[in-house]
């Protein structure tokens, strides 16, 4: 029978490694779930165009005579012509629409309900493409 001595070099290298790769899952469950429950998930009401058609009844707000506008009115993408048709072309006319100042827009956004937003932003030579939604409901 063999006898195992808690002194023998073996056993330390074993015991410290357990107790190290335990300390490691530990902290990294710790940090994963501290990082879990302090970040906020924020529920979209649509995530691309085609949910935008199915699932919502948003109407897209783009400012008239800007390359967005042709974006979505040239566009061979059979969504992106449903959504010119459907949500944008109807409305044009409605004074959220005329004009180019980009806050009476947002005000627009945030005072009316179930509207989206889609404007360029042009920061140095790179253009971001932003979208704001209202998530008032009715």
């Amino acid at each position: 029978m063999m006898v195992v001595n808690s002194t023998s070099l073996c056993t330390k290298i074993i015991g410290s490694s357990c107790m190290l790769i335990g300390m490691v899952v530990f902290w990294h469950w710790e940090a994963m779930l501290i990082s879990h429950l302090s970040t906020r998930l924020i529920q979209w009401p649509f995530k691309h165009m085609h949910e935008l058609l199915t699932k919502t009844d948003y109407r897209v707000l783009v400012t008239v005579g800007t390359s967005l506008e042709d974006f979505f009115k040239l566009s061979r993408d059979p969504i992106i012509q449903d959504v010119w048709s459907t949500r944008i072309q109807p409305y044009i006319d409605e004074p959220a629409w005329i004009g180019h100042s980009i806050s009476n827009k947002m005000e627009s956004v945030v005072k009316g309900h179930n509207l989206a937003f889609f404007f360029n932003e042009f920061i140095g030579k790179y253009v971001n493409f932003i979208v704001i939604i209202s998530l008032l409901h009715d």
